[in-house]
């Protein structure tokens, strides 16, 4: 998991979170300390006593457990990848906006000849809820916590201030699943669940933009 938000950061992609990386990293730094720890306890075992100190089978058996954890630790923590800084993610998020806003730009003026009739074929459409509920993706009309739940990992039931309005109310509930589980280290639950609050707030702005131009 560290690995491959590492590789995504590098990216430029915004799917993870440098700090849970960092919390990540320290956590698996934590847990080499104790293996290295442990290991070394297992091969002095019984050394101290003058009278009676491990032989044969047995202080070879400790000898063995202390090269094997050694060589288990270089091998994995050399397998770590480095994070960028904090300087680095925001040139690298930059350079990866830059490319999607070409790549858009793109596709934009590729579609300039149907724009102007698939705005009017909107406008004889059915009224703005109808048509918004129609552009929504299928984790857009699921309840939060079915969109929760799809992800293999079960939030606990909280209770939210309530709003009039049903697309912020889910909004509200999936900001609330996401510290769940960021709190949880699920981090890939935490990337599904920002990339279906961020669909949810695009067609929020876009149901906005269309009750204003009405």
């Amino acid at each position: 998991m560290y690995n491959k938000m590492c590789e995504s950061l590098k990216s430029g992609d915004s799917t993870y979170s440098l700090t849970d990386a960092q919390v990540l990293h320290v956590k698996l730094l934590k847990l080499a300390e104790s293996i290295d720890s442990l290991s070394n306890k297992i091969a002095i075992l019984g050394t101290k006593d003058v009278e009676n100190p491990p032989r044969g089978k047995t202080l070879q058996l400790q000898q063995m457990i202390r090269t094997a954890a050694t060589n288990y630790l270089k091998e994995q923590l050399i397998s770590l990848k480095t994070l960028p800084t904090e300087a680095e993610l925001k040139s690298l998020q930059d350079q990866r906006r830059q490319e999607m806003s070409a790549r858009i730009q793109q596709e934009k003026q590729l579609a300039v000849l149907e724009a102007h009739q698939a705005e009017m074929q909107r406008r004889r459409d059915s009224p703005q809820h109808r048509d918004l509920h129609r552009s929504l993706s299928p984790s857009q009309k699921k309840p939060a916590d079915q969109i929760a739940s799809d992800t293999g990992w079960g939030p606990e039931a909280a209770k939210m201030f309530e709003s009039e309005d049903p697309m912020i109310q889910q909004m509200n509930n999936i900001r609330n699943y996401i510290k769940q589980a960021r709190s949880a280290h699920k981090y890939d639950e935490v990337a599904t669940l920002e990339q279906n609050l961020q669909e949810l707030k695009e067609a929020y702005w876009k149901q906005q933009q269309e009750h204003g131009e009405s």
